[in-house]
């Protein structure tokens, strides 16, 4: 399924700043078309994650910010909107990405790659 999307973006505009030291800029906004079906395959794969068993010997951390974002839009299917959730996301992404980097257990390794691929896709 097709469905639009909003984007818009701020620029500033030339010529300095107006009377009284504000500055000038011009908001644009585009129109995208984007394929839903990969919100339903991302949730699909989330509650995978999720129903995952944890892998053994490895050090768990429940109710983490990571799982809890991953939750959010297994079950939601989208995420609050907002510079501080964009901010947690990319957090929580080079955590687990820097994590399966450590992992000498192949297990415990992809558990964290899985979790950055999640979040790395959320942050599109």
């Amino acid at each position: 399924m097709l469905e639009l999307v909003k984007i818009f973006a701020i620029h500033p505009l030339p010529g300095g700043a107006p009377l009284g030291g504000g500055k000038r800029f011009s908001l644009s906004c585009t129109l995208i078309q984007r394929y839903s079906g990969m919100s339903t395959e991302l949730r699909a794969r989330a509650q995978a994650f999720l129903n995952r068993g944890i892998p053994s010997g490895m050090d768990y951390a429940p109710d983490s910010i990571a799982e809890r974002i991953i939750a959010t839009y297994a079950n939601r299917g989208r995420l609050p909107e907002g510079d501080e959730n964009a901010e947690l996301i990319e957090l929580a992404h080079l955590e687990s990405s820097a994590m399966a980097d450590q992992m000498t257990d192949p297990s415990a390794a992809g558990y964290f790659r899985e979790c950055a691929a999640i979040l790395e896709a959320l942050m599109v």
